[in-house]
């Protein structure tokens, strides 16, 4: 087995979640007083922050109307979680890229989606996709590091990908040329 890892990045090849995304942020700002659309957040504000959506905010609304970033968060991870709610569905071509990476001798997976910290089942169900399809080590970032930082938190991933089967290896060689002692690690 040749170790290698697969990079799956951003949401989008297993979970088509932004349009949910953008309509939770729309939902929470509207909430506040602010005459927005998922399509207005979508065009403006697609793959930035929700410190910068409030910032804008803040900025067009003056002292007099502050949005407060966390209440603001919370609000729209309270309406994706309802909005998404048993409508996240696998996107077309996940089960072929994975059972693409499997056939070219990939055994070892880093699944890594860009809100993976957060929204954990979305990671989990490429996890349970690759162990179907026959991937020997599967790592998942908001198990192996859970930050919301997606580069660091990517390859903290990948390294544990690649690693694991080798460390694996060795230690299973050193266990069997020392039968009876217990090895620690």
């Amino acid at each position: 087995m040749r170790p290698a890892a697969v990079l799956f990045d951003c949401d989008g090849v297993l979970v088509d979640s932004e349009s949910y995304s953008c309509e939770a942020t729309a939902e929470a700002l509207r909430a506040r007083g602010v005459a927005t659309t998922s399509d207005e957040i979508r065009a403006g504000f697609l793959g930035r922050s929700m410190r910068d959506v409030v910032e804008h905010y803040n900025c067009v609304r003056g002292p007099g109307g502050r949005l407060d970033l966390e209440g603001v968060t919370r609000d729209k991870e309270h309406a994706y979680e309802r909005l998404a709610r048993g409508r996240l569905r696998a996107m077309e071509g996940a089960r072929t890229l994975v059972e693409r990476a499997h056939a070219r001798g990939l055994r070892s997976v880093a699944i890594v989606f860009l809100h993976g910290y957060r929204y954990t089942d979305h990671e989990s169900r490429a996890a349970s996709l690759a162990h179907e399809i026959g991937f020997t080590q599967v790592s998942t970032s908001h198990q192996t590091s859970p930050l919301m930082k997606l580069v660091s938190r990517g390859d903290t991933t990948v390294v544990d990908a690649y690693l694991s089967p080798i460390l694996r290896r060795y230690v299973d060689q050193v266990s069997s040329e020392m039968p009876g002692v217990p090895l620690f690690f």
